[in-house]
């Protein structure tokens, strides 16, 4: 069963950003990024538990999960028969 895709008016700017970022270095990056991203959606409608890990956010009910595309984070809310698409964020690593 492949889940429906839907995504929040704050992902498709952020998604937007990702995209013209790559494209200030060069077009082909900008595909690149672009294919990386709608590959990784589609994957998520497969199967949005497999390559993803829990988030953790105090008062958001729900299973809300993120999964790595190039170097952001994708966050998306798995429902019944939907996954929400609710942000993506450079993914930057946290000091140890």
């Amino acid at each position: 069963m492949a889940y429906e895709i839907a995504i929040a008016p704050r992902a498709v700017e952020a998604f937007k950003e990702v995209i013209e970022a790559a494209q200030a270095t060069s077009l082909i990056g900008a595909e690149n990024a672009r294919r990386a991203v709608l590959n990784r959606l589609q994957e998520l409608a497969l199967s949005p538990q497999v390559g993803t890990r829990k988030a953790q956010f105090k008062g958001m009910p729900g299973d809300v999960r993120s999964a790595q595309v190039l170097e952001y984070r994708i966050y998306f809310l798995v429902q019944i028969e939907r996954i929400t698409v609710l942000d993506c964020f450079l993914d930057v690593p946290l000091p140890s």
